[in-house]
């Protein structure tokens, strides 16, 4: 009788499930936010360039652009700017997460 709000949202962004189902997602009329949970980090594998990585637990489709300039707080344009110069390169993209290594100023 009552709506567990918990199980709700796991079932609600289980795109596995609207997939299996054949429901349509409207991408364009979803709401979604960047959250910062930590600061970027130096690591090996970037070599001396800066590593940010994107989660994207819902596996919304979202082009790496858009989900760059979301975190970085930017726009698209300075992000495709960035990416002709090679300040930027993603180096890893799946539906889960994004992973970007830029040069550290």
């Amino acid at each position: 009788m009552q709506n567990d709000q918990e199980l709700a949202q796991q079932y609600g962004r289980n795109i596995r499930l609207f997939q299996k189902n054949r429901a349509k997602v409207d991408s364009e009329q979803l709401a979604y936010r960047f959250v910062k949970l930590s600061d970027t980090e130096p690591e090996d594998r970037c070599g001396h360039l800066v590593l940010l990585t994107i989660q994207n637990p819902c596996e919304l489709k979202i082009r790496p652009e858009k989900q760059i300039a979301g975190a970085l707080g930017i726009s698209r344009s300075q992000v495709e700017k960035w990416k002709a110069r090679g300040v930027i390169e993603v180096k890893d993209f799946s539906s889960r997460y994004l992973t970007v290594c830029w040069m550290d100023d």
